[in-house]
């Protein structure tokens, strides 16, 4: 179909036509901006879940050692002090 063609087309819509047209447009719009927004809400909850198997695995497997006895937020500090001396000693 050439472009004088689809002009035509375009020009011969009913009003009807032509709302139609929008709404489908319009749902097209909402399902990638609901596509997106699930992906932009996803992909951090999967990485944070990789970190945390990733520093469950280090602790248990490569250290052999998994602090108890402390509480969540003395933890986390354990382990972030952990990994920054191990990047800044490689």
């Amino acid at each position: 179909m050439s472009k004088e063609e689809s002009q035509q087309e375009g020009k011969n819509l009913t009003s009807t036509e032509i709302k139609d047209l929008a709404q489908a447009e319009e749902a097209r719009a909402k399902t990638f901006s609901t596509r997106v927004e699930l992906i932009r809400r996803t992909i951090p909850a999967v990485l944070v879940g990789y970190g945390v198997v990733l520093s469950y695995l280090y602790f248990v497997l490569g250290l052999r050692f998994f602090p108890s006895g402390l509480n969540v937020g003395d933890t986390l500090f354990l382990i972030f002090v952990t990994f920054g001396y191990t990047e800044s000693a490689q």
